[in-house]
């Protein structure tokens, strides 16, 4: 199919080094770059999308464009699938990509759903339930760990008191904890905002052990740099997360 004169659709994508990423990821970097600006050479027009497989979204997202491109007249609910994944997948893709600590969680998170927020009810009504249910990065642990290393002192210091209030009430902390995913306020600004915290239970983030009380006060009083967390070395998403995803996916046809 030759390529077409097309409407271009806004996308604002992080700034990310394209040398790091994979044939199929740098196809969608191009792809979106061109449709946003409406201008696409013949050459990006020819490349391969990459392989459609359940377990790579990014595929199908860089063959819907790809069609999109190549459509003199595209249906309504193409333009439909173009327009979310310029404004809400791939953006949320980069930003995950360059942001990928897991200190960036809840921040990544909000950007989501408040990207999503241009659509009419009748898919807000089918985005909502889903992000609900993706939405781990919002349980108070994860939330706190963003708000230690939040640039506003007085969210440092809340997310301080917060978790030795936790260590108080189950100070040896030998219990199982039960992981719930909190309702999502999809009206925040603001990722502190995401969830009501007079409904949560206070339990303290596990992956600060080994810190204890009088020495996490303290760090968030003398303002430790973010790279003085250990914790931030933990990434919020990985390639091997997409190799499990892949693996259940082949299992589940079994």
């Amino acid at each position: 199919m030759p390529l077409v004169a097309f409407n271009n659709i806004e996308c604002d994508l992080p700034g990310i080094d394209s040398t790091n990423l994979s044939c199929v990821q740098k196809y969608l970097l191009y792809i979106c770059r061109a449709v946003s600006s409406g201008v696409c050479s013949s050459d990006l027009a020819k490349r391969q999308p990459g392989t459609l497989k359940l377990a790579r979204w990014l595929t199908t997202e860089n063959r819907i464009l790809r069609l999109y491109i190549l459509t003199a007249n595209p249906s309504n609910e193409l333009i439909t699938l173009v327009v979310f994944i310029l404004r809400v997948e791939a953006p949320s893709w980069f930003r995950i990509k360059v942001h990928h600590s897991i200190m960036d969680g809840a921040s990544n998170l909000l950007h989501f759903i408040r990207s999503t927020l241009y659509s009419p009810k009748k898919y807000q009504d089918k985005i909502e339930p889903v992000s609900s249910c993706n939405a781990y990065f919002e349980a108070p642990e994860h939330m706190r760990l963003a708000m230690l290393t939040d640039e506003r002192c007085h969210i440092r210091k809340l997310a301080s008191r917060q978790i030795i209030k936790a260590r108080v009430i189950d100070p040896d902390d030998n219990c199982v904890h039960r992981f719930f995913i909190p309702a999502v306020n999809f009206r925040a600004t603001d990722y502190v905002d995401l969830i009501d915290w007079q409904a949560c239970n206070v339990t303290p983030p596990t992956i600060l052990r080994q810190i204890n009380s009088h020495e996490l006060l303290k760090m968030i009083q003398d303002y430790v740099p973010m790279d003085g967390w250990n914790f931030i070395k933990f990434p919020s998403h990985t390639q091997i997360v997409e190799r499990i995803v892949k693996l259940f996916t082949e299992a589940s046809r079994k």
